[in-house]
């Protein structure tokens, strides 16, 4: 079951769900952003204000938001269709956030352009 974004202003004015920065409600979803760190697999991670992403290459990113999320609620993340538009992809992995789980998302984004 999807919740409404009503059911998620709940969750999170209950502390139950937990975002920060304070996050930004769409219907049934949260916009989460891309920050400033970086690493190619196995690699260190850096911080960056920037990133070329070179066609057919991939780098780790994470979510500027540090997720909390309650033991009796899962989430899933999915990706942006205005980036997909360019044949970016923000995951590839699974798209699950577990329940319980507490930080911030690691994204495999990959430029198939």
């Amino acid at each position: 079951m999807l919740l409404s974004d009503q059911s998620i202003a709940e969750l999170l004015s209950q502390k139950k769900l937990k975002v920060t920065p304070e996050p930004i409600l769409k219907s049934a979803s949260l916009r989460l952003h891309l920050s400033n760190q970086f690493a190619k697999p196995a690699g260190t991670i850096q911080t960056q204000d920037s990133y070329i992403l070179e066609a057919k290459a991939l780098i780790l990113g994470s979510t500027l938001e540090h997720i909390t999320m309650p033991n009796d609620h899962a989430g899933l993340y999915d990706g942006s269709t205005t980036l997909a538009r360019f044949g970016i992809t923000s995951h590839m992995g699974s798209m699950l956030i577990s329940p319980g789980s507490d930080g911030n998302l690691t994204l495999e984004i990959f430029n198939a352009s």
